[in-house]
């Protein structure tokens, strides 16, 4: 019987808890959502979204082991194209707790090469891309917004003034990464010309978020063909969350990984980008380098 190990590779707001939960219910795999996530701090206290259970039982067995192992990446680490050395070590320890892993991640997009070098021959990557519209929308309009009358107030305003917008994108701590000026790490380790960077933090907040998208996109996508080579796989959430099935069949059938697709969770398709269409989308587009083609932009269907 094959046991692959899994990583998804994914940008926080792109569908990686749902797509996570199809391997975890699914397959016989042992899944790990966000094991760099610095909030795995807070645990033993259960989250609202049951994503720890595996975590809990970790540390039930031996919680002195699982606090000596564990080491999240925190916003700025994200830039550094290395996994440091107890970082690696948290992800050895891990994979030596079963021989048929899934590993959510949404903070490695800058480490392909380094999770390629700590990873075996039956190691797959996926990367789970969401259009850069959605990616953008999602993070300047917070669906969390909307479980409060003051969150649905502060949500209407986003609304008013979506493409005027010049930051208030922290929700997931995708700000603190790009920076505020020149001096920022992202500036200085990502940008690198001083002429870009002047640019980049001239615009408005939604085309920074397409620009940050099209940096993390191209990266996975080039270092993890090159990395991963046909054990590299390239996956919509938009397609994903229409056909869950079909495209769960097809990793099954690439990976070798056993799933019994008849036990999927619910997995709604996505919704519409906010103004899909509207003509300050393709204007961000050709600004910051992208296509500015309503395919490209918003995956219709």
């Amino acid at each position: 019987m094959s046991r692959p190990r899994i990583i998804i590779s994914s940008l926080r707001r792109s569908g990686s808890t749902i797509f996570w939960r199809c391997f975890r219910n699914a397959s016989e795999a042992v899944c790990f959502d966000e094991p760099f996530n610095p909030n795995l701090i807070r645990l033993p206290r259960v989250h609202e979204k049951n994503i720890d259970a595996e975590y809990l039982r970790l540390l039930d067995q031996d919680a002195c082991a699982f606090w000596e192992a564990i080491h999240p990446i925190y916003p700025l680490d994200e830039l550094q194209p290395v996994l440091k050395p107890q970082t690696a070590e948290w992800l050895d320890w891990l994979s030596d707790q079963a021989q048929s892993l899934v590993l959510d991640t949404t903070r490695c997009w800058n480490k392909i090469d380094a999770l390629a070098d700590q990873e075996t021959d039956d190691t797959y990557l996926i990367h789970l891309h969401r259009s850069p519209a959605g990616f953008t929308a999602s993070h300047l309009l917070p669906s969390d917004m909307k479980s409060s009358l003051l969150g649905k107030w502060d949500l209407f305003k986003r609304r008013r003034k979506f493409f005027d917008m010049d930051g208030g994108f922290n929700f997931w701590r995708i700000e603190d990464i790009v920076g505020h000026g020149l001096q920022s790490a992202f500036a200085s380790q990502i940008l690198r010309d001083a002429g870009g960077a002047e640019r980049f933090y001239s615009w408005k907040a939604h085309a920074k978020l397409l620009y940050f998208w099209k940096t993390a996109y191209s990266k996975v996508e080039d270092e993890g063909r090159a990395a991963f080579g046909d054990r590299f796989l390239s996956v919509s959430f938009e397609r994903f969350s229409r056909r869950p099935k079909k495209v769960l069949a097809e990793i099954q059938a690439d990976t070798g990984l056993s799933m019994d697709i008849s036990c999927l969770p619910n997995v709604r398709p996505a919704s519409p980008v906010f103004r899909e269409g509207h003509a300050r989308w393709f204007e961000a587009a050709e600004r910051v380098g992208l296509p500015a083609d309503a395919q490209f932009l918003f995956r219709p269907e």
